[in-house]
């Protein structure tokens, strides 16, 4: 199949397998403003985002650009620190979890060009930096798509001037907990990093309907997973908890088709004569967060369904993980340079999902494997030759964990 790849209003590539639409998070970047901010909480400025807390209403997302009046605002330097966009001029702020406020939540909300498609295929990332002013790094971000506003109850309370304690018994019910965002943290990863912007990334397919991105941590309090990074020794401008700056937020339909699901199905078993390998030995004694490489793992040039030759080595992967079921993966799709940025993240994380849809469909718990696509910007070889540039196409997986 030969199809158009629009994965922004500048640039089409043709290509095969993959058909992106335009971005359809509006004001992607937070470039655009009605004026530049002077002071911290205000996201409203960069609409048509909003931005809510669960103890105050709105209002208290922050916006930080390069022509801020106020230093408070500013980029590179602002109230928390240091960090440079990932791209442009300006990025939004959340507190996404607080140990000295309990039910104390930030999130900044936007509402989508246009309601996703029923069962089609959707590519969401952002990019995320942890603030440096801050004691508490979490592994619990996530980008929720809904038909309706999950804070609806929330909003409602605080509009209607019902006094603040409504505000927060409206939170305190949690009703916005029974979502699952569909893009997530990976299993045990803790988004610690406030030097660089960390991607995060995941193709989804959607019920239909949803019109709605809400961004922020939805995970129950006592199950957030958090690491302490730093200490306030006293200091009152350095507070308990998790501040994530986010920039570049993506949402792209990849319409041609959705994933398989049938295919691990329609593989016969090998024969007992083709089992008789010794797991350890194929795949060595793994360390954590060790790679190994799957070699053996094919696809079509720009595609992202797998080649019948690869499922012999997906087997021996299946059978290393019903070995131990302990163990928990995470597979990661990498390309080489040939073509854009955008469309090389998306074939990697859609790649990487057809090696996890193969186990999953095989039997292995679908919580057990994490998918991470990094386009070109992991080479173990050179890009300059066609040598090169096959190494760099391939499919690992590391173990994340093992044991209780």
């Amino acid at each position: 199949m030969v199809c158009w790849l629009v994965l922004t209003c500048h640039f089409m590539v043709l290509c095969t397998g993959i058909n992106a639409q335009q971005n359809l998070v509006p004001n992607s970047s937070f470039e655009n403003f009605t004026y530049p901010p002077s002071g911290i909480s205000q996201l409203y400025l960069a609409h048509p985002w909003v931005s809510f807390s669960t103890d105050s209403g709105p209002v208290p997302g922050d916006y930080f650009h390069s022509n801020a009046s106020n230093e408070l605002a500013g980029i590179p330097e602002n109230y928390l620190g240091e960090q440079t966009p990932h791209s442009g001029q300006a990025y939004a702020g959340l507190i996404a979890y607080s140990e000295d406020y309990p039910y104390y939540r930030e999130f900044i909300q936007i509402v989508l060009k246009q309601p996703l498609k029923k069962d089609s295929l959707y590519y969401a990332e952002m990019y995320l930096s942890l603030a440096e002013n801050r004691t508490l790094a979490i592994g619990n971000m996530g980008m929720l798509f809904t038909k309706e506003d999950p804070f609806e109850s929330i909003k409602s309370a605080y509009y209607s001037r019902n006094s603040r304690s409504d505000v927060k018994t409206a939170m305190k019910k949690q009703r916005f907990l029974k979502y699952k965002p569909q893009v997530e943290s990976q299993a045990n990863h803790i988004q610690a990093n406030n030097f660089q912007w960390e991607r995060l990334a995941v193709t989804f397919k959607a019920s239909g309907g949803e019109v709605y991105l809400t961004i922020g941590n939805f995970t129950k309090r006592k199950q957030v997973v958090k690491q302490q990074v730093s200490y306030n020794y006293g200091n009152p401008n350095i507070h308990n908890d998790a501040y994530y700056y986010i920039d570049d937020v993506k949402v792209l339909g990849l319409y041609d088709r959705p994933p398989r699901t049938d295919i691990a199905k329609k593989v016969p078993e090998l024969k007992q004569k083709e089992k008789e390998y010794d797991l350890h030995k194929y795949f060595g004694q793994l360390d954590i967060n060790q790679p190994f490489v799957l070699r053996n793992v094919y696809f079509e040039s720009d595609e992202y369904i797998l080649q019948p030759q690869s499922y012999m080595e997906l087997n021996q992967l299946y059978d290393f993980l019903t070995s131990d079921p302990s163990i928990l993966i995470l597979i990661e799709g990498h390309t080489d340079n040939t073509n854009t940025e955008d469309y090389n993240n998306i074939l990697s994380q859609l790649r990487a999902e057809a090696v996890k849809q193969y186990l999953v469909n095989k039997g292995v718990p679908l919580v057990r494997i994490d998918t991470k696509g990094y386009g070109e910007y992991m080479p173990i070889a050179d890009n300059f030759t066609e040598e090169g540039k096959k190494l760099n196409r391939r499919v690992t997986f590391k173990i994340t964990r093992r044991g209780n």
